[in-house]
């Protein structure tokens, strides 16, 4: 900031003065950042809908918010459509696919769910317990992150393919066989040309934002809950990605590692409105969604 500050004066001194400012100027065009206030208004947008749970019309429109905001990014999106049964119903879920510079490099993915739980189950009012969580941070903070990345990869595209994906029918149910659909399709459908590594996004919004390193993360996957975590210190994020070990989370990185690709789930599971009426914005913060973004841009923009 401080070249740009004295950009006046430098423009008065020929051209090696204005040579360096054009270094300058390039520089900070190939080191994007992320917002925190943009992020946080794509997050707001998501909860204005309504609480996105599978077969609603607020499901519906986010799906195609998420499908237009991409779009604006990249021509690579895809709208992956599959069904579940659940019972004697079916689900109609939709997997989003943002992929990056194709074909270059290893290939990398940032994931996140965007639907949200269809009950507050976790709500310590009974009344409300039936009610669908808006799922400000459950849900719409991981996905308020990738959309602003997407911003940041079109302005300076990374240096290997990197698919932004968007997971369905992750809080569904009330046990693992009931949940992580979205993965676990994903995974199905795409076995044959998974990532080479991926970092997924849970709940990483919270006020008071505190990620430890998540226990199946770094179990199987140290080499780059390591790198992760190195990145946020160097960032001076230290005091959010916390170098200690945290609980064990039944998440949609699971079917990942399972088909041996290491994948890190940064959350925050310590948040007292998880599944609960009070999960909004007001509890989230732009601050919270820029450290985390600002983390794995860098990630990815590593060669």
């Amino acid at each position: 900031m401080r070249s740009l500050l004295r950009a006046p004066r430098w423009a008065q001194v020929g051209t090696g003065g204005l040579l360096v400012l054009m270094l300058a100027t390039s520089a900070l065009a190939q080191d994007p950042k992320v917002s925190g206030e943009a992020a946080f208004r794509h997050l707001e947008r998501q909860v204005a809908f309504g609480a996105r749970v599978p077969g609603t019309e607020a499901h519906q429109k986010a799906l195609d918010y998420f499908l237009a905001e991409f779009k604006r990014y990249t021509p690579n999106v895809a709208a992956e459509a599959f069904t579940v049964k659940d019972g004697d119903r079916t689900l109609k879920l939709t997997n989003v696919v943002a992929t990056f510079a194709p074909g270059k490099g290893d290939p990398a993915m940032l994931a996140a769910h965007w639907d949200s739980r269809p009950r507050s189950d976790q709500d310590p009012h009974a009344e409300h317990q039936n009610t669908p969580t808006p799922g400000a941070n459950d849900g719409a903070s991981g996905v308020a992150v990738l959309l602003e990345v997407a911003r940041a990869l079109k302005a300076a595209p990374p240096p290997r393919e990197v698919r932004l994906v968007l997971f369905d029918g992750e809080d569904w149910g009330d046990s693992p066989d009931t949940m992580f659909y979205g993965s676990r399709e994903y995974v199905r459908r795409h076995r044959s040309a998974l990532p080479k590594w991926g970092i997924l996004l849970d709940m990483v919004g919270d006020r008071n934002l505190r990620i430890p390193r998540e226990s199946f993360s770094s179990t199987q996957a140290r080499s780059l809950t390591d790198r992760v975590f190195a990145t946020a210190r160097r960032l001076g994020y230290g005091s959010v990605f916390v170098n200690q070990d945290g609980p064990q989370i039944y998440d949609d990185h699971l079917p990942f590692i399972e088909a041996g690709v290491p994948f890190v789930d940064l959350i925050d599971f310590e948040y007292d409105h998880w599944h609960t009426v009070h999960d909004v914005p007001a509890e989230c913060s732009p601050k919270s969604l820029q450290a985390v973004g600002n983390v794995v841009l860098k990630v990815l923009s590593e060669r």
